[in-house]
């Protein structure tokens, strides 16, 4: 039966169910779990497409937030890796990418195969985990998602790294560690998402395994001075920018997610905006309880951030209540992990792993207790903790630790075989890293001070004259 429903002002979507509906007395289940067929029109805007926009501008954020943070010879090659971030993968994710995270004829659990190479098939029926909406609009989604990950680990090398073995780096660690994380939790032949692992945004390929292989990234290029070690962030405006724009760009990650305008959408949306908000509370609270200087910016900024990388798993699947064990846990163990991080000298520049790799874990695990399927649906199964499904919270951790090794042991392999090139050797020698990263591009965010003192004093002259 097909019946056409005004969903708001801008939204009317056409929809074929296998229920009846009778005026407005429509059961919420309908609208929440995937019991459409095929087809599904928009008559004004496709959510995907917009959601896609919105999570593009999480990329280019997340690299004016590390921009902010990283010092200022330092901070126009943050941008630039971010720009250049969303370009390799979207030339790798049309090239094999997406045939290698979701083709469903490789007959395996852990990659796919070649069959939707250069997006081969992609302009006829939808996906069978995105059945509101077009595969060609379900793949422009995930492309969106492949390029996030790689701006992530340009973190964690911020200040010592050259830029040309990073983007090496980037393309392929995208094919041999995002590719197949993506597969196996994402693809309906994957052996997580057989298992019945649980990730609303997607958030598995993306947080841990970015997390860890910047991690890695950054023991093998090894530690910064004391000095730059200790050093603040040297453009508060930039940082605050980047955090804006990478959380309005997380309301397309997971309301996207939803793959239509549907009320596990809104629900998507609030939660999404609740634990970032929670989040960036907490870490100012904490602030003003264990620091003399009090809240800050870039403690808000922090706490933000990992409200909103902890509820991506969960945003479609859990009550608004549950945000607030979410972002209170998180932030505390990212907060703690920060201070842990330093007593170890391990020098992931940005904190690209006790942020979004923490948060990303803690996210995952706790999933597995509050998701419930009076919230998420049928597409749970059977639920979480709450439900009294004990051992879903195994699953996640499965899933967490596999993402976690595998982006660990393939990051090590990458990383090794490129210090036998020489032109792709990952670090500086010692009198290069002093100069910071922007000299390789041969310009910089901010002119160098001893640059604007000559011009000042040079200025200054010819007026008197």
């Amino acid at each position: 039966m097909e019946n056409t429903v005004q969903l708001s002002s801008i939204f009317t979507v056409r929809l074929r169910y296998n229920s009846t509906i009778e005026g407005d007395n429509y059961p919420v289940q309908d609208l929440i779990t995937s019991n459409f067929e095929n087809e599904a029109f928009m008559v004004f805007g496709n959510v995907a497409d917009v959601a896609e926009c919105l999570m593009w501008l999480m990329v280019p954020g997340c690299g004016f937030f590390y921009s902010g943070i990283a010092s200022s010879r330092s901070a126009l090659s943050m941008i630039f890796l971010s720009l250049c971030a969303v370009s390799l993968t979207s030339v790798e994710w049309y090239v094999v990418g997406y045939s290698l995270s979701f083709s469903l004829t490789s007959g395996n659990s852990w990659i796919g195969d070649f069959q939707k190479s250069f997006y081969t098939g992609v302009f006829g029926k939808s996906y069978p985990t995105g059945t509101r909406i077009s595969e060609l609009s379900f793949c422009l989604y995930q492309g969106a998602s492949a390029a996030f990950p790689a701006v992530l680990i340009s973190g964690s090398i911020a200040e010592r790294a050259r830029i040309l073995p990073a983007l090496v780096f980037m393309v392929l660690w995208g094919l041999l560690v995002y590719n197949p994380c993506a597969y196996w939790s994402l693809n309906p032949n994957g052996w997580s998402y057989k298992m019945g692992v649980l990730d609303f945004g997607g958030a598995a390929p993306i947080h841990v395994p970015a997390a860890a292989a910047g991690l890695t990234y950054s023991y093998f290029l090894g530690p910064r001075s004391l000095k730059e070690r200790s050093a603040r962030p040297h453009n508060m405006a930039y940082l605050v920018i980047g955090m804006i724009f990478m959380w309005f760009g997380t309301f397309g990650y997971n309301v996207g997610s939803a793959f239509g305008a549907t009320i596990q959408a809104v629900l998507s949306c609030v939660i999404t905006n609740l634990s970032g908000s929670l989040g960036a509370v907490t870490w100012s609270i904490l602030d003003c309880c264990f620091t003399t200087r009090g809240f800050s910016a870039y403690g808000f900024c922090c706490g933000a951030v990992v409200g909103l990388t902890v509820i991506t798993p969960a945003s479609g699947f859990i009550h608004p209540l549950a945000t607030i064990p979410f972002a209170v846990i998180s932030v505390t163990l990212c907060r703690w992990g920060c201070k842990v991080k330093e007593k170890l000298k391990l020098d992931d520049t940005l904190d690209v792993f006790t942020v979004h790799g923490l948060a990303g874990m803690v996210g995952m695990l706790l999933t597995g207790i509050f998701a419930q399927k009076s919230i998420g649906g049928s597409e749970l199964g059977a639920g979480g903790w709450l439900d009294g499904n004990y051992c879903q919270i195994l699953y996640q951790a499965a899933d967490t630790v596999a993402g976690f090794s595998w982006s660990v042991l393939a990051s090590s392999i990458i990383i090794k075989l490129m210090q036998k090139i020489p032109i792709l050797h990952p670090g500086f020698r010692q009198p290069q890293a002093k100069a910071g990263m922007d000299h390789q591009l041969g310009e910089s965010c901010l002119q160098p001070l001893e640059n604007l003192q000559f011009q000042i004093m040079h200025n200054t002259f010819f007026h008197l004259r």
